[in-house]
């Protein structure tokens, strides 16, 4: 390993799980740019939805008494039938083409939180769009761990406390990280490289959760909101002045 790949998988790991730690999503949203500096999607996928696992755990703790399990299983089933699809797309991507993907979804994610407190507020249940956002979210998180994406996006509209929230999104994304990462392991995905990437990942991963989750209990919404504008904004931007402008 050279020190430019130490850096930027030490410094992926670290914000993918302090924004999981914080957020209860976006670890592959904040650590896949970086790694793909480095790395291949082969390689970096496989990484970044281990560690998404590994920063997600301790949030299913934090919030376990919230979840409506009936509402998560509309989106887990569904999901489960999305993800042979997202496991086919990541053997054929690009990695330019993914990290760009990657930053408009960062640059989307920041846009919508800044008009969100515009946006209606819809208290009735429509299990049809569970589903569609359940299936939709397993193509995402197996081709990029981007599980986590359409189902934010969707409980951010409904009249929910940041703990019901977050009591769908992390056990949702664990649980299909989780599997997405057993597929691959046994497809092969965790090669020597990668697996001696996961070993300084994974503790790196877990320690910025910890201050993630410790920082989430004292924030208020104001101050959450504007943290997690401000961290979307910089990384989208970044990764896309990057690979238009510097190539």
């Amino acid at each position: 390993m050279t020190t430019e790949f130490v850096l930027f998988l030490v410094a992926g790991a670290f914000l993918g799980g302090f924004i999981n730690g914080l957020a209860g999503f976006g670890t592959s949203l904040f650590a896949l740019g970086l790694f793909l500096q480095v790395m291949s999607p082969l390689e970096a996928v496989p990484i970044v939805i281990v560690l998404s696992v590994v920063g997600g755990i301790p949030g299913v703790l934090v919030s376990y008494k919230h979840v409506e399990w009936r509402r998560l299983a509309r989106f887990l089933v569904p999901a489960f039938l999305g993800m042979p699809a997202g496991i086919y797309l990541l053997y054929i991507a690009d990695a330019d083409a993914l990290k760009l993907v990657i930053a408009a979804f960062l640059l989307f994610y920041g846009a919508y939180f800044l008009l969100r407190r515009g946006l209606p507020r819809i208290a009735e249940e429509y299990p049809l769009v569970d589903i569609a956002v359940g299936f939709g979210s397993g193509i995402l998180g197996a081709v990029a761990g981007l599980s986590g994406v359409l189902p934010t996006v969707w409980a951010s509209l409904r009249p929910w406390p940041k703990l019901q929230t977050r009591a769908l999104l992390q056990p949702f994304n664990v649980t299909i990280l989780a599997s997405s990462a057993l597929v691959l392991l046994a497809q092969g995905a965790y090669t020597k490289p990668v697996a001696a990437s996961l070993l300084i990942a994974i503790p790196t991963t877990f320690v910025a959760s910890q201050i993630g989750i410790r920082i989430f209990k004292r924030l208020a919404d104001a101050q959450f909101q504007h943290l997690l504008i401000t961290l979307i904004f910089i990384s989208g931007a970044g990764i896309i002045v990057k690979e238009l402008l510097l190539g």
